[in-house]
């Protein structure tokens, strides 16, 4: 009937705000998304800086405990150091390449991460989505 409209416009009415509160949740959601997203790409890159400096810090300490490791071996072998210094130098190379492992797998975990938050790796059908 011609009526009908003007006794439903109320209904469509509360229908369009809705809808339009309807919208901006999801707007209000996708900024949301976004902004986590935009965190986890600064802190992932904030954790690289950090580890690329412990990395660089621990394989300058390596150098130097091969080299007193070497040093103690040569002593160790002319008769001029005793066998606890050297187990003592190969202990302590030995801890540092294991933290210096410990990093770089860190490192690759990290980088892991940022791949998939930038999204690599995501299968088609769902790259499509995004």
């Amino acid at each position: 009937s011609l009526l009908q409209p003007v006794f439903m416009g109320g209904q469509i009415n509360s229908k369009i705000k809705s809808t339009e509160y309807e919208q901006e949740a999801a707007l209000i959601d996708l900024y949301e998304k976004v902004l986590n997203a935009v965190n986890e790409v600064e802190n992932s890159f904030s954790t690289e800086k950090q580890l690329v400096l412990q990395t660089s810090m621990l394989e300058r300490a390596l150098e130097e405990t091969v080299r007193r490791t070497e040093i103690a071996e040569s002593r160790f072998k002319a008769g001029t150091t005793t066998l606890q210094i050297l187990l003592d130098a190969r202990s302590e190379e030995m801890d540092i390449r294991t933290q210096l492992n410990e990093i770089k797998a860190e490192m690759l975990l990290n980088r892991i991460n940022l791949a998939l938050t930038l999204g690599y790796g995501l299968e088609p059908e769902i790259e499509e989505r995004i």
